[in-house]
């Protein structure tokens, strides 16, 4: 009689599993083959998932993000404003607005922390309309890492806003210049303690708008049209000549990332994601994926290396999912769908495998990735 009652409840159970979706381990196809707080990844169901939503007013699209170096808050740039909003709470800690300051305005592009000195940095673009044609001046602004005090200003002297990314040990920037075409590119970097300029260099006739700095400091590189091109550091002032690698492509400019190891760099392309060895350049994989925008070229190495994403479509041109990589083999591992709109910029927490994407709805999508 025991015996039957112990089958009776294995029975049980597995048709409540079978309801609810696959148990962790078993085969699946797609998110919905598994159970809740559960990811499809690689044909195995394996702990993860949405695990928060927050609403923003942040108005128009993100245009950048950023993660605070201790994962508890997340910078999102938004025309004329930038949202610090706090992770556990999903409530807004701060909010710096830019705005009209008499005669002028000022918007907010990309946003990064430089971790060693505690500080959020913004590229800002001033437009002064009491002249004719309007003047625009380009520049970064530091504050507080809290953004509660700004606390410098660099001049940029770019005709155009570009990237800027942080690293501990650098803050770097990237723009075309309009003179006269061909276009160039300039490339800025100072350090990120003093804030004095470290090295710079000219990509002339190409158009480059993406820009990685290594975690160790060591290397940087450029996504540029129909290449990506790496640069030792060194200490040397003028970067032009040491370039390391060269990697042409075959479409669009792509956003390029290194991985936190320093061993890769990623290159998302429109239709194409390609990882390169940052030793030399040379292809480690290639693989086709879901078309997005032009102006989505986002990629997000795990704090492991172990795994990469990369902004993708479901719909058409649409960018509504993130795509999922294994670093290893370069394989699609999981595609992270249900955002409610665009997606428009995505970043790993620092420590864990919990990725933050901002969209359009506007929202902060946070995805529980532990189990991959």
């Amino acid at each position: 009689m025991r015996a039957i009652r112990t089958s009776y409840v294995v029975t049980v159970l597995a048709a409540l599993a079978a309801c609810s979706g696959g148990e962790s381990g078993t085969k699946c196809q797609t998110n919905d083959n598994c159970a809740k707080g559960q990811l499809c990844a690689a044909g195995r169901c394996v702990r993860g998932g949405l695990s928060k939503r927050i609403t923003t007013d942040q108005h128009p699209k993100p245009d950048g993000l950023a993660i605070a170096p201790d994962g508890k808050t997340v910078a999102v740039s938004s025309g004329e404003r930038i949202g610090l909003w706090d992770l556990d709470s999903g409530q807004q800690a701060n909010r710096i607005v830019l705005g009209r300051i008499q005669d002028k305005t000022y918007s907010a592009s990309y946003v990064c922390y430089i971790p060693q000195r505690d500080t959020l940095a913004a590229w800002v673009t001033e437009v002064d309309d009491s002249i004719s044609p309007p003047s625009t001046t380009q520049l970064i602004y530091l504050w507080s890492a809290n953004g509660a005090t700004k606390t410098a200003e660099l001049p940029v002297g770019f005709d155009d806003h570009g990237s800027l990314i942080c690293s501990a040990e650098y803050l770097a920037v990237i723009s075309m210049t309009y003179d006269e075409a061909p276009h160039d590119t300039e490339v800025v970097l100072w350090h990120a303690d003093s804030l004095t300029e470290a090295a710079r260099t000219t990509i002339e006739d190409r158009y480059c708008e993406s820009l990685c700095l290594s975690s160790d400091g060591a290397m940087l590189a450029a996504g540029c049209d129909r290449a990506v091109i790496a640069w030792d550091i060194g200490s040397q002032s003028d970067l032009t000549e040491r370039w390391r690698w060269v990697r042409l492509l075959d479409h669009s400019s792509a956003a390029v990332s290194f991985s936190p190891d320093g061993r890769r760099v990623a290159a998302a392309e429109s239709h194409l994601v390609t990882l390169l060895d940052s030793a030399d350049g040379a292809d480690v994989f290639a693989a086709e994926k879901p078309a997005s925008n032009d102006d989505a070229h986002r990629a997000a190495f795990s704090p492991d290396s172990s795994v990469f994403a990369v902004i993708c479509s479901e719909q058409g041109d649409k960018n509504t999912a993130i795509c999922i990589y294994s670093t290893a083999t370069g394989n699609a591992v999981t595609t992270l769908s249900g955002h409610r709109d665009s997606v428009d910029a995505i970043g790993y927490l620092p420590s864990e495998k919990t990725l933050v994407a901002a969209t359009s709805e506007p929202s902060l999508v946070i995805w529980d990735l532990s189990g991959l």
